[in-house]
């Protein structure tokens, strides 16, 4: 048996417990704010702390991928990818900023977190499925007064480039928006809520690159641009644009497995 100090055992072993590490928080429900909106007041929570909660929850992955990165210490960019390793688990957290016109004016910034299931048939291509959830809150006004949801499913394909441990890379997503909205606006002297929910497609071009720190497990960051197809074109829900763009910017780890 090899000792506990030895240089490439301690590698795998590390890419192993940061792997559990983060599904294990996931299952926790650490890094992601959930899949479902929270419970509204009244119900055993106070919507208002909800954004500071998901900070800390998309932070959470930034820190545990640093925290990999400085475990490694010098000469980690050196790895490469093993070859055998094609089948991916992803999760990032991060924020999304609202940028069309309409949605921009009414929501602020949000967070979210996203889930990737995908399979690399080389070195430099391969595809994916995600599911995500992100929440941008009225603007002055808070989650009480109205939210936009929108959960991604996103059939991905991804095309690396270069060789050692930074590789760059491009990819198009193209599926499915899961949207629900609300907004509190002016009305006769008063105020009015107005929501509204919708299934829309979802084209979302992005760049990114991929910091490869273990044989078996990488940083990534990344951005989107998300051109949520929606139409808003029912009796009392909020004005919206056409497409409605987000653009998350995220941070995540990536497991190369089986």
């Amino acid at each position: 048996m090899k000792p506990l100090t030895d240089h490439s055992r301690r590698k795998f072993d590390w890419s192993q417990i940061l792997r559990w590490a983060c599904w294990g928080s996931l299952e926790n429900g650490a890094l992601l704010s959930g899949l479902s909106p929270a419970p509204g007041p009244g119900v055993g929570e106070n919507r208002s702390h909800r954004p500071h909660r998901r900070r800390h929850r998309a932070l959470s992955v930034m820190g545990l991928a640093l925290a990999a990165a400085m475990f490694q210490g010098p000469g980690a960019g050196a790895q490469d990818l093993a070859p055998n390793k094609q089948w991916i688990e992803q999760i990032n957290a991060g924020m999304v900023f609202p940028s069309s016109p309409q949605v921009s004016s009414a929501f602020a910034l949000g967070y979210g977190s996203e889930f990737v299931l995908g399979y690399r048939f080389n070195r430099d291509f391969s595809l994916s499925t995600s599911f995500g959830y992100y929440d941008c809150d009225q603007k002055g006004s808070g989650a009480a007064a109205g939210e936009w949801l929108y959960m991604p499913l996103l059939e991905t394909a991804r095309v690396n480039f270069g060789e050692g441990w930074f590789r760059p890379y491009a990819l198009l997503g193209i599926g499915a928006a899961f949207n629900t909205y609300s907004q509190t606006v002016p009305f006769g002297g008063s105020t009015q809520k107005l929501s509204h929910s919708e299934t829309d497609l979802l084209l979302a071009p992005g760049l990114g690159a991929l910091f490869v720190v273990f044989p078996n497990a990488a940083l990534y960051l990344q951005s989107r641009l998300d051109m949520d197809f929606t139409t808003g074109k029912t009796l009392n829900s909020p004005v919206v644009d056409g497409p409605t763009l987000f653009i998350p910017l995220q941070a995540g780890l990536s497991f190369f497995v089986l």
